[in-house]
């Protein structure tokens, strides 16, 4: 492996926003960072602060309308530069059904330069297993309730993979998104302490993080607190209470600092109202006053008194704030301490600094955040950020192709197969369920009859064999699809493989289901129900039922890649799926349907397959009749081919319907990979 490129971030005057129905909307407002290499970077602040947006900023994932610079080293966001980049998503988004050193290992086998070896990929496997301390769980299958597979490893043990598929590549810089989200404390710290140890060779890591403890929030190096889109404080961990302290805002003694931090600047207006958020807000903020000096609403000497002490503990801040008249200053608090009331808080006018312009009254209100960003944009912390100088040279990246289109399809369908084996209930399910369907609608039309009343009944069954090929396979394709885009979109961020490829594998891992169910399914459904058993036309019935098994996978995937989530993927099907049984001929003469819907049958595939089917059943048989059955002593049919004259199935030509069948397959095949193609274009702008 190549030694890690060590790589500064520079953010410059960096804004973002979007087009909702009542205009833009600005998510980051003038944002600027100056982050070394070897730094782990903390981005914090309340929900909708900007926080993902800002990490999705710097990973070049967003679309929209974006002003100002992102720069890696001196070089913008490039395709060169996301090889480098590693992206952790906040979902543990992975094959379930794979294990630890597998997930790796195949993601490296599409992420690294071809030129590696499989001995040099599993020693990089093996170092990112024991560096992230899962060797122990390293071949025990992941599992999930979705893949009915017993979970095997934990909440934090899955987090630790989720992290070293972002390390196959060697990255130099790695983007996480809550990499503490839904762990315990001890977890957390666990993949904190990771992140830490892996800055140590070079790599510059940023993460966003929601409420981490104390000892968690110490081991960044820098912090960015961001609330409302907009940049109120960026700096070492170790500056944050001097810096808070110089505006006189002083975190409390036994209290985390983050979470003090964020109480500071999240609340939103609206909400200052009322009068159980006023409450909350007095002893979340703990502003304290001494227990010598009394606040008193009308006693301006107690004020007085205030200003007087923070003139003789706040040099540094006098010089530059020469009128800082109304600052309050609590440095050195006593044990004891008297909490400002909520009358207080509720009746005392926004205390404002004339030099910087810090309202101390309103806390949480937009007029109160913009106060702060400007003091910061004025603070010695800012100047510090942006006159670190950004490199001059260019980065010296050595990027080498990575495998074929070809090789990454194989290595996906691999990958795919590794899967099903894992998964022994599902290869179970797969075969066991039609067969058990085949043994019952057999029985039920055992030994079907060769009288007149076996008419309608041979034409029962060819029909159920025939829809439940379709809806077997369109069911499993339209669940395995949708539960593996996610999958499909992640890896697409790395542009890991093509979305070509990753449909083919899809198609690649169906296809053996989509043959040998089929076939043991109208093997034991022509045995028991007494249909055609000469080798013709059984293979024939066999071929069509694999034919309509196609259809109804290429169907799936093409509904499943159209909409966005699989709830509506699976409610959309029946509703597709009912027209297809009322138009393949079986529930009405084809003949007899309305001019206006008639063309509905011309795109059924269910039609081609089931015509067939029945031409193919019912050639060279021979039908008698009871005395019942007989019209003025005569049988009424008495070969198959009368019937389908009758019917007006005898001219169905086999070939011909398979051709549209096949035409309808790659159809939707097509269109799958158009509507996936536009969804990863979407999500990921690539």
């Amino acid at each position: 492996m190549t030694e890690i490129t060590k790589i500064p971030i520079f953010v410059r005057d960096f804004s973002f926003s979007v087009k909702t129905k009542k205009g833009s909307k600005t998510i980051l407002d003038h944002i600027n960072l100056s982050i070394p290499s070897g730094s782990l970077v903390a981005i914090i602040g309340a929900s909708g602060a900007g926080k993902t947006t800002l990490l999705n900023s710097i990973a070049g994932r967003l679309s929209g309308k974006s002003e100002g610079s992102i720069l890696f080293g001196n070089e913008p966001y490039s395709s060169n530069i996301n090889k480098i980049l590693s992206y952790v998503t906040q979902q543990d988004t992975m094959h379930t059904n794979l294990t630890p050193r597998q997930i790796l290992k195949f993601g490296a086998d599409l992420r690294l330069p071809k030129r590696i070896k499989d001995e040099e990929k599993n020693q990089i496997v093996g170092n990112i297993l024991k560096s992230l301390q899962i060797e122990h769980c390293a071949d025990i299958v992941v599992g999930s309730p979705e893949t009915g597979i017993k979970r095997g490893i934990s909440g934090g043990e899955m987090k630790r993979v989720n992290i070293g598929m972002g390390l196959v590549t060697n990255p130099s810089v790695i983007l996480v998104d809550e990499p503490t989200s839904g762990l315990d404390a001890q977890t957390a710290y666990l993949c904190t302490s990771i992140l830490k140890d892996l800055t140590k060779e070079g790599r510059t890591i940023i993460s966003t993080i929601h409420q981490p403890r104390q000892s968690i929030f110490e081991l960044f190096d820098y912090l960015v607190l961001l609330s409302h889109g907009k940049l109120v404080y960026f700096g070492p961990i170790n500056e944050i209470e001097n810096y808070f302290s110089n505006i006189n805002f002083f975190p409390p003694r036994n209290t985390n600092l983050a979470d003090w931090l964020i109480d500071l600047v999240s609340l939103p207006e609206e909400e200052l109202q009322k009068e159980e958020t006023i409450n909350k807000l007095s002893k979340a903020l703990s502003i304290y006053q001494k227990d010598e000096i009394q606040l008193d609403d009308n006693n301006e000497n107690d004020e007085n008194k205030i200003n007087e002490m923070s003139n003789g503990k706040m040099n540094q801040n006098e010089k530059q704030n020469p009128n800082n008249d109304d600052d309050l200053d609590t440095e050195d608090i006593p044990n004891d301490f008297e909490e400002i009331t909520v009358n207080k808080l509720k009746s005392t006018d926004p205390i404002k600094n004339n030099s910087n312009g810090v309202v101390k009254g309103e806390v949480g209100t937009l007029e109160f955040i913009k106060s702060l960003v400007s003091h910061f944009n004025k603070s010695d912390l800012m100047k510090a950020a942006l006159s670190m100088e950004i490199p001059k040279e260019k980065l010296n990246l050595h990027l080498e192709p990575t495998a074929n289109p070809f090789k990454k399809t194989w290595i996906l369908t691999k990958r795919g197969f590794y899967g099903v084996r894992n998964q022994k209930n599902y290869l179970v399910q797969r075969v066991l369920q039609p067969t058990l369907l085949a043994c019952l609608v057999g029985w039920i039309f055992t030994g079907v009859s060769d009288k007149q009343s076996g008419l309608n009944d041979r034409m029962g069954i060819l029909f159920f064999a025939i829809m439940s090929q379709m809806m077997l396979s369109m069911n499993v394709v339209l669940f395995e699809l949708a539960k593996e885009k996610a999958i499909f979109l992640r890896e697409s961020m790395d542009s890991a493989y093509s979305t070509f490829s990753f449909f083919i594998s899809k198609v690649l891992i169906e296809l053996p289901f989509s043959v040998i169910v089929p076939t043991i399914f109208t093997i034991i459904i022509s045995a028991i129900a007494g249909l055609q058993m000469n080798p013709k036309p059984l293979f024939t019935l066999v071929g069509f039922c694999i034919l309509q098994s196609f259809a109804g996978s290429g169907f799936g995937f093409m509904i499943s890649a159209a909409v966005r989530l699989p709830e509506i993927a699976l409610s959309i099907a029946p509703i597709l799926l009912v027209p297809m049984t009322m138009f393949c001929g079986f529930m009405i003469n084809l003949n007899n349907i309305t001019k206006a819907l008639s063309w509905i049958q011309y795109i059924d595939p269910l039609k081609y397959s089931f015509l067939a089917a029945v031409k193919n059943e019912y050639t060279g048989l021979t039908f008698t009749c009871s005395q019942s059955e007989l019209v003025e002593g005569i049988c009424p049919i008495t070969s198959g081919e009368q019937y389908l004259k009758q019917k007006g199935y005898y001219n169905v030509n086999y070939w011909e319907n398979a051709g549209i069948l096949l035409a309808f397959v790659g159809i939707c095949w097509i269109l799958s990979i158009y509507f996936l193609s536009r969804t990863r274009k979407k999500e990921t702008g690539r």
